[in-house]
């Protein structure tokens, strides 16, 4: 499910592919950087705490549409939800 996602753990804070959330939003990919820059796609960064510690949150946010992707400490996806809370 989540095995196409890849995080780049090498930075602070970690990177993601490009090409990666236009995948989750549904987007064509040159769209995905512009809309970045406008600030109409939007992310946010969770380090784990606790027994998690290691691990990332990385939330994307568009129209509505949120994808939240749990990351391992090697950047792998563990898991991944996407959510509309708006109709289209």
């Amino acid at each position: 499910m989540s095995g196409d996602v890849k995080i780049d753990m090498g930075g602070q804070p970690p990177t993601i592919d490009e090409h990666n959330p236009e995948k989750l939003l549904d987007l064509p990919p040159e769209e995905v950087q512009l809309l970045m820059r406008a600030g109409e796609i939007t992310s946010r960064f969770e380090p784990g705490m606790g027994e998690d510690a290691g691990n990332i949150g990385l939330t994307f946010f568009h129209h509505g549409r949120r994808v939240r992707l749990t990351c391992l400490k090697d950047g792998s996806a563990l898991t991944k939800s996407r959510v509309t809370t708006e109709r289209p």
